[in-house]
């Protein structure tokens, strides 16, 4: 009996100019060309794609990244903690306005958390 692995096929490969090649690498965003095009042929092809949608591309990541820094050193949180305490403690008076501005951006907040939460690779959700 052998222990002999199959052969493997023979690659392809694609000649690109310098402006297709370019153009190319710009669509795919960070992505392999070879994924990239995988990817493309299975859309035109209307196949299921093999790129696990939790992937993040590099752009993706540092674009998280930004977010998340702005959003440690922003004082949203904070601010929005201060007006409920203020309010729970009677210091200031509440208008109609003032609670739907607070409301408002309590759900903005939640939202953005939201979005965020499904931007990240399901083995770093908690």
């Amino acid at each position: 009996m052998s222990d002999k692995k199959p052969k493997r096929e023979a690659p392809h490969s694609v000649r690109l100019s310098v402006d297709e090649r370019a153009r190319y690498l710009l669509g795919a965003a960070g992505m392999p060309l070879g994924a990239f095009f995988k990817m493309c042929a299975d859309l035109y092809l209307d196949l299921p794609t093999v790129r696990d949608r939790n992937e993040l591309t590099p752009q993706d990541r540092d674009s998280l990244a930004r977010i998340y820094n702005w959003l440690g050193t922003s004082r949203i949180g904070s601010n929005l903690n201060q007006i409920a305490k203020a309010i729970n403690e009677r210091t200031i008076t509440v208008t109609p306005e003032t609670e739907a501005v607070v409301c408002e951006a309590s759900r903005a907040l939640i939202t953005i958390r939201d979005i965020l939460l499904t931007l990240l690779p399901k083995k770093r959700r908690r």
